[in-house]
């Protein structure tokens, strides 16, 4: 009798644990061109903790950080100087053109001014030329958060059915980011471009017990290059 009470207490625990358990049930599907839903079966959803990833994009965003500040120090003395030039070679062109005599233009005159002008708009066309390829120096490229999601240790994960559908338990309440990768092959008449890739990094806020659905879909797909980390998941 005493083994069955025990037996009951730890199972009467175990439903307590497992209900308590935050759940996001939902699915992936895109939408195509043509208005046409496709289910994305295979998918794997993987969760991580918000602390296991923290530390990673807190260095990240010093990281981003560092690199503008030191790209801006670079190209901000280019950016003086170009700008320097051209306005002198302007101001030249000024002082040259006032040296010209209000006389009636004639066809001399006008080859005569033209000769003059020229040395000077070479000098304004070469600064502009200079402050052109400035203003085209590239920004650093910046750092993303996939790098830490690559690194974390996923807590748990599941691969969508047929119809796209998943669901996962978490280990417990907190802030969680979820991720997936998917890819689909296109219509050969597509050319140049026969696959697409999709990819979906999303924050979710579980309660105790809470049970929640998200979909994942063209309308919250991540930047390959520049996730938004701030993206909180459609709550229903």
């Amino acid at each position: 009798m005493g083994n069955l009470c025990i037996l009951s207490i730890l199972f009467f625990v175990f439903f307590l644990t497992s209900c308590s358990k935050p759940t996001v049930s939902g699915n992936v599907f895109i939408v195509t061109e043509g208005r046409e839903n496709v289910k994305m079966g295979l998918v794997k959803v993987k969760v991580y903790s918000e602390v296991a990833l923290k530390q990673c994009m807190d260095d990240i965003e010093v990281e981003n950080a560092t690199d503008k500040k030191k790209s801006s120090q670079e190209i901000s003395p280019l950016l003086i100087k170009a700008n320097k030039n051209l306005g002198d070679a302007r101001s030249e062109l000024k002082a040259v053109e006032s040296t010209f005599p209000q006389i009636p233009l004639t066809a001399q005159e006008v080859d005569r001014r033209m000769i003059a002008r020229r040395p000077v708009q070479e000098k304004i066309e070469i600064a502009e030329q200079e402050l052109n390829r400035v203003y085209a120096i590239p920004a650093p490229q910046k750092k993303t958060y996939w790098k830490c999601v690559e690194m974390a240790k996923s807590v748990t994960e599941a691969v969508t059915d047929a119809e796209g559908k998943f669901e996962i338990n978490f280990p417990t309440s907190g802030k969680y980011a979820l991720t997936a990768f998917s890819s689909r092959k296109l219509p050969s008449y597509r050319e140049g471009l026969n696959t697409e890739f999709y990819q979906w990094f999303v924050w979710a806020e579980m309660g105790r017990g809470e049970t929640k659905k998200i979909t994942l879909s063209n309308n919250n797909q991540s930047d390959l290059y520049a996730p938004e980390t701030d993206q909180t998941i459609p709550i229903y």
